[in-house]
């Protein structure tokens, strides 16, 4: 079931995430997933592909799995998702970037955390742009 990105926007916020670290997160989720916490890769390369709000695939949905499991959650669960994004390293590196632009933040995020065989660099600042508008109205 897909979640309202104003609710992802408030609960990253609430974990602290900058509002420009927010926003590039959540153009790549919607680009991976449409904000859909429960999907499944449907044709995945290799292995069970990925899962979750940011497509989480191999030893890192492994990590999301025992993450969820840990705290007696089910791995499909928004909040299980966003408070595992923030025990990643490669999370700890965006966070610590400085940002002019939402674009860059998207793009960084795009590059260094999501690594995606295909990157479509245009799809995501657009929604970024889009996703700017709809969760600070």
């Amino acid at each position: 079931m897909k979640v309202d990105p104003r609710i992802l926007y408030q609960g990253l916020l609430a974990r602290a995430v900058p509002h420009i670290h927010a926003m590039g997160i959540l153009a790549n989720m919607q680009a991976e997933s449409g904000f859909n916490p429960g999907i499944q890769e449907t044709h995945p390369i290799a292995g069970r592909g990925g899962y979750g709000l940011a497509q989480w695939t191999g030893p890192r949905r492994r990590a999301l799995e025992r993450f969820a499991k840990a705290y007696g959650r089910p791995v499909s669960d928004w909040e299980v998702q966003l408070d595992y994004l923030l025990t990643e390293d490669d999370t700890d590196h965006y966070l610590d970037q400085r940002f002019e632009t939402i674009e860059d933040a998207t793009l960084w995020f795009l590059h260094h955390w999501e690594r995606p065989a295909k990157p479509n660099e245009s799809v995501r600042v657009a929604y970024v742009h889009h996703l700017a508008n709809e969760v600070t109205a």
